[in-house]
């Protein structure tokens, strides 16, 4: 890919004030040749953009190829006529078909009270009486209310643009970054081509608002997003992210060609300076994390994120440099901050192997979906790991990928090969723990697989960590009690849980006597005509579901008698909710 020879970004915050004379696109419909030649000849010597049309199939199209400005049709038309027209642009409007509003105005001799209440409500703005026979009266009216129209269209695309750009940068914003990136995802998945993301965050940004104002602040943060601009394409989406932070999104770049993007802005922006007074000026720099999107990646945000946890490793290894996503997984940056220099001398001498936990679930890559969403919602894991036939490791599947896919009811049945993440970072069992947790420390993940000889041994979690580190400072300050509750404290264990179940059991009982309420009935006669109560009985079925598991689970802990003839009261409860639920989804 040659940079070189890309054309140069326009700048897209540049706005010019608009005029009530500025020309507009406008789409004329009537059946009447002769009225449509007349209204043509009269917007045209007014500067004015005009297509026609003669029905309303006609007129959608031309809508749909360029949306137009204003709409100016007649009612009463062959076919679609000019009611159902308003009703169908404003769907196509509603579903961002038409990229922007339309100001529809109805011409017509239908001008009682009943039929103007129709054509508002069916998406018409205006009316313009067609009996007038006085060509100059209507030519003034019609002039008069283009007038509005322009009014009304420059108002809607200023909300629009408020809405979609950043005002102080004119940089999309981040709701539009995801929105428009959208399309440059699912693209580059369909067609197995690169996409990169680059999170930038602008070095020291607070000492800058602090030493010399918000007012230069604003300065530096709109020199970036100008350079930012000037080094890319027509076709990569900027953003300010939040903030410092910047998002820029790379269609057709792999993670190299992104980081030598990033290297040569980064560059670009260190030698620029702002002037903050007379005879002061100030350097900028910033912080870059690059990633590419991954073979098994299943989100935007996934990606953003990856380029995010790379930028929290460039700041952190001294600001002012580029960092890929690929070298943080290979832990090529082994940081030892001095805010966990402390906390990483406690590992000392301590291996993956001597606090892992074993690995005694996995789940082989031929299971279904429903399989695995069954498991998951009985165990409360998030992830699992994927073995192959010969009990390797070849990735993990998780909650979060597995609701990507499963709206499409098709799909339970899908092997989960397909789903498999194969991007994981795994340490061999005798790594040293201190390397695992620096690395946990400055990313989102939450544990890191264990694995000998390509086979998954066990797991280190945050939670393992914290627990280890919690029992060292009990051992170090001879507090047992900490590790090992006392009796008291034990007694005290089953009316704990004795409070849990009874709550748990008012819970069932109000989701039991709803269910009953909407369950019955729902196998007779067409259900699908009947989403809201589809809806509303699924919804009971899933939380009597899950309050069930939870007293199940809260049950295997309980320790006193009483409590477990408590637990016998949720068991009529939970067969008759258990009978509804069977006789609706089976």
């Amino acid at each position: 890919m040659s940079w070189a020879s890309d054309p140069p970004r326009s700048k897209i915050y540049v706005r010019r004030e608009n005029t009530l004379s500025e020309p507009i696109n406008i789409l004329l419909i009537d059946d009447d040749p002769a009225i449509l030649n007349l209204l043509s000849r009269l917007l045209e010597r007014e500067g004015h953009s005009i297509r026609t049309a003669t029905d309303g199939n006609m007129a959608l199209q031309l809508a749909v190829q360029e949306c137009p400005d204003v709409i100016i049709t007649d009612w009463v038309m062959p076919g679609i006529n000019g009611f159902d027209l308003c009703r169908r642009i404003r769907q196509l409007y509603e579903s961002r078909i038409l990229k922007h509003y339309s100001y529809i105005i109805l011409l017509t001799a239908q001008t009682g009270r009943q039929n103007v209440l129709e054509g508002l409500n069916a998406g018409a703005d205006d009316f313009i009486e067609k009996g007038n026979d006085d060509f100059a009266d209507l030519k003034v009216e019609i002039l008069v209310r283009l007038k509005t129209a322009l009014r009304m269209r420059n108002m809607q695309r200023e909300l629009e643009h408020a809405a979609k750009f950043d005002s102080s940068t004119h940089l999309f914003n981040r709701a539009t970054f995801f929105e428009q990136g959208a399309d440059a995802w699912n693209k580059s998945r369909r067609q197995n081509q690169g996409i990169s993301a680059i999170m930038i965050d602008c070095d020291y940004f607070k000492r800058i608002n602090d030493t010399y104002g918000h007012q230069v602040g604003d300065m530096a943060l709109q020199s970036m997003a100008s350079i930012l601009q000037d080094h890319s394409r027509g076709y990569d989406i900027i953003c300010r992210y939040g903030g410092e932070e910047f998002c820029v999104l790379l269609p057709g770049c792999g993670e190299e060609i992104a980081f030598s993007w990033a290297e040569r802005t980064r560059k670009k922006l260190e030698s620029s300076q702002i002037a903050v007074g007379l005879n002061e000026k100030i350097s900028l720099t910033a912080s870059f994390g690059v990633a590419e999107r991954q073979e098994n990646s299943t989100s935007l945000d996934e990606l953003v994120e990856h380029a995010d946890q790379a930028l929290l490793f460039a700041k952190e290894s001294g600001r002012n440099r580029t960092v890929r996503y690929s070298d943080v997984l290979a832990d090529k940056y082994n940081l030892e901050a001095a805010h966990y220099s402390q906390l990483s001398t406690l590992f000392d001498g301590i291996t993956a192997q001597d606090i892992m936990i074993p690995l005694v679930v996995t789940i082989h890559k031929d299971e279904t979906v429903a399989t695995l969403a069954d498991f998951f919602m009985k165990t409360r894991v998030e992830s699992l790991p994927v073995i192959d036939d010969n009990g390797d490791f070849i990735g993990f599947v998780s909650e979060k990928s597995l609701l990507a896919i499963v709206g499409d009811r098709e799909r339970w049945q899908d092997g989960i090969q397909d789903h498999v993440t194969k991007v994981i970072v795994t340490y061999p069992p005798e790594t040293p723990l201190k390397t695992i947790y620096n690395f946990l420390v400055r990313v989102s993940m939450r544990r890191v697989l264990i694995v000998k000889d390509q086979k998954p041994v066990g797991y280190v979690a945050r939670n393992l960590l914290l627990r280890w580190l919690k029992n060292r400072w009990a051992v170090m300050h001879s507090s047992l009690i900490d590790i090992v509750p006392s009796a008291k404290e034990e007694m005290q264990i089953p009316y704990i849980i004795k409070n849990q179940v009874d709550y748990l059991l008012n819970e069932l009982e109000g989701i039991r006597e709803d269910f009953m309420a909407y369950g019955y009935g729902l196998g007779e006669g067409d259900v699908s005509q009947d989403r809201y109560k589809i809806h509303e009985t699924v919804s009971l079925a899933s939380k009597a579901q899950e309050v069930l598991e939870q007293i199940l689970i809260t049950n295997s802990s309980l320790a006193n008698q009483s409590v477990v003839e408590e637990n016998n009261a949720f068991a009529a409860s939970g067969q008759q909710i258990e009978i509804v639920r069977h006789g609706l989804f089976e």
